[in-house]
């Protein structure tokens, strides 16, 4: 259930006579495009806005916000209010500290999503940044084959390797989405790479093959969601809101940020506990192995504790990247 504590203490219904509740997938930014244009104009900061289908969470940057100067009900939706301190929104770029319990230095001779992957030659006193591999893609243009990775397990972009004994470079990173937490690394030609998830014997989970990219908004909150990597096996969850993240924009010829598309995913009650921050990057998928995003990170608590923060796959559909079959 959404995190209802904060209510407006106006009585200010913005455009009351539009209905924005219950939308079907593809015509949820009507939704968020009301939210925008009032909180724009009323010159009042938001960091995020989240859908439920008959409510808006809405996160207020400023705890000295005025609570009589914010709508009560937008589009026929009634609105709820968090601050920005309460969304626990973790440091970005920490160094991993792993353990002997989670680092598989094993050797894959084919790659798959889900494979611990490393900024450097992995050794346990300089351990670099461990994240996950995401999907295999390619580039609807010139068929050139790619991976996801996590953004911020590569800082200074370089080399991208698979951490197991030996050290393996598999690739490079070419591209860094800005402010998704996404990058793309050219995996080597003799690096084999394929879109199946690795079996659970243990639960008598098979394998699942990863089939396209689809936009964060093409699930409805309640939808079951699916992860699976080797740092903590396999697991389902709940999709839960439609979700516009603010980033700031560094371009200076653009606006000053840009809304991009995200979800939350609750992941179960005690969830938190078993996630590392080596998870980044993971891909999240539905039934049909369509794939909506990529794991971004999980509050260690406050109001989304054991819900898990996805950047949609749609930054990279927009770059003409799709997955491969």
């Amino acid at each position: 259930m959404p995190s209802m504590k904060r209510t407006s203490k106006s009585r200010l219904f913005v455009d009351a006579e539009i209905n924005v509740t219950d939308l079907p997938p593809s015509q949820v930014d009507n939704a968020f495009k009301l939210v925008f244009d009032f909180f724009m104009e009323a010159q009042i900061s938001i960091t995020q806005v989240q859908y439920w289908g008959n409510l808006f969470m809405i996160v207020l940057e400023d705890e000295d916000t005025d609570l009589t100067e914010v709508p009560r009900s937008i589009g026929c939706c009634t609105c709820f209010y968090l601050f920005v301190q309460e969304v626990r929104r973790p440091t970005q770029g920490r160094l991993t500290e792993p353990t002997a319990d989670i680092v598989d230095s094993s050797k894959y001779d084919i790659l798959r999503p889900g494979v611990m992957l490393n900024s450097s030659i992995y050794s346990p006193t300089e351990p670099g940044y461990l994240t996950t591999s995401g999907v295999l893609v390619e580039n609807s243009n010139s068929g050139e084959r790619y991976t996801t990775v996590a953004s911020h397990g590569f800082p200074h972009g370089g080399e991208v390797f698979h951490p197991c004994a030996s050290g393996k470079e598999i690739g490079q990173i070419i591209m860094k989405i800005t402010h998704t937490e996404i990058a793309i690394a050219k995996l080597h030609d003799d690096v084999p790479y394929v879109n199946d998830t690795f079996e659970s014997p243990f639960n008598g989970i098979q394998p699942t093959q990863l089939r396209s990219l689809v936009t964060a908004d093409s699930l409805k909150p309640g939808d079951t969601v699916y992860m699976n990597n080797h740092l903590i096996g396999y697991s389902e969850g709940i999709c839960g809101p439609h979700t516009r993240e603010q980033i700031p924009c560094t371009d200076p010829s653009q606006p000053s940020f840009e809304w991009i598309k995200t979800r939350w995913c609750y992941m179960g009650q005690g969830s938190t506990e078993s996630l590392q921050d080596s998870v980044c990057g993971s891909a999240i998928w539905v039934k049909d192995g369509n794939v909506i995003g990529f794991f971004h990170f999980a509050p260690a608590s406050g109001h989304f504790l054991d819900w898990s923060f996805c950047v949609g796959a749609d930054h990279i559909i927009e770059r003409c990247f799709k997955n491969v079959q």
